[in-house]
């Protein structure tokens, strides 16, 4: 069955995995919303998988591909996802930052059999004028410096999960050498920011707490890799339980001894 897809005129993300499916050959019918007749069609296939259909504060996710059974959206999953089926899910998200932007583009968790894929897909997003922001944890430092070398990262988000200790106690000693290339790889984007979460899901899949000396300590250990300690790092609550708060001034604190400008996030 041929593949539906439900574009905008004038939409980048939608001539992006347009472009995609004429460039393999691939056979697909589309419905423009912006026409009568696909604006028609589009309604009638919102009220059948509205449950399916991300949306939000911007809208619904353009574009929306359809295989009779599988809903894709947005162009960075719809690429993952023509290209190796479900094996970038999560790796890739819908994500519609605004303003030309893309994100939901978590580079740390791709698996390393498939980073040139992941490198054809940011080739793909940047060629369609759209700008990334990308999201690391420290792990997968070759590919994020093949990221960066080619200026496939506009943005980094680095998500730091916290000291040295921490990242052992995930992944063992070996990811430590892997974590502070990352560092450094980080520090040539022109648009960085460090982010520490006080509470955060541990590799167990349980909640855990940091404390304001192991904030100390990570913020030191970027310090201590880079030589830089006037960077854009940011303490975030996390993944608080309802009704819970965290009193983020003490973090700020103990993190500002090695990092000078540390604030909190605004929305935190």
């Amino acid at each position: 069955m041929a593949l539906t897809v439900y574009s905008s005129t004038g939409c980048i993300r939608c001539e992006i995995v347009k472009e995609y499916l004429r460039d393999k050959g691939i056979a697909y019918e589309e419905q423009d919303i912006k026409t009568p007749e696909g604006d028609q069609a589009f309604k009638k296939f919102y009220r059948e998988n509205r449950k399916n259909i991300r949306r939000d504060s911007h809208g619904v996710f353009f574009p929306l591909v359809f295989d009779g059974e599988k809903v894709l959206q947005d162009a960075g999953p719809t690429l993952a996802s023509l290209m190796v089926e479900d094996s970038l899910d999560g790796v890739i998200v819908p994500n519609n930052m605004g303003h030309g932007w893309t994100g939901g583009i978590n580079l740390s968790a791709c698996p390393e059999e498939f980073s040139d894929v992941f490198v054809e897909i940011l080739r793909r997003l940047k060629k369609g004028g759209l700008q990334t922001a990308v999201t690391v944890n420290g792990k997968n430092s070759k590919l994020l410096n093949a990221v960066i070398e080619e200026s496939l990262a506009d943005k980094v988000q680095f998500e730091l999960l916290g000291s040295g200790d921490v990242y052992r106690k995930f992944f063992g000693d070996s990811v430590i050498s892997d974590v502070e290339a990352s560092f450094k790889s980080a520090l040539t984007v022109n648009d960085l920011s460090i982010y520490i979460s006080v509470v955060y899901i541990d590799s167990s899949g349980e909640r855990a707490v940091l404390t304001p000396e192991q904030i100390t300590e990570g913020s030191k250990w970027i310090f201590d890799v880079t030589g830089k300690n006037n960077l854009p790092f940011m303490v975030k609550k996390g993944v608080l339980s309802e009704g819970e708060d965290v009193n983020l001034f003490k973090y700020r604190t103990a993190a500002r001894r090695w990092q000078v400008k540390t604030e909190i996030e605004k929305n935190s």
